[in-house]
C-alpha cells in the first residue's frame, strides 16, 4: 500500500517534470501549427515558407 508521503512525493515530483518539459507551451505550440498547416495555399509552396 502506498503512504500519503510517498503519494506527495509522487504529486511534486510529477508537478516538477510537467514544468520542466513544457508541456502547456508545448501543446500551445502543436495547436498553433495544426492551424497554420490548415491555412489556405500552405501546401502549395512548401519551399517559400520559413521554418521557425
Amino acid at each position: 500500500m502506498i503512504t500519503i508521503e510517498q503519494l506527495k512525493d509522487v504529486k511534486e515530483r510529477t508537478a516538477a517534470l510537467e514544468r520542466y518539459l513544457d508541456i502547456e507551451n508545448k501543446q500551445v505550440q502543436v495547436e498553433e501549427e495544426q492551424l497554420r498547416t490548415q491555412a489556405p495555399g500552405f501546401w502549395m509552396m512548401p519551399r517559400k515558407r520559413k521554418h521557425k
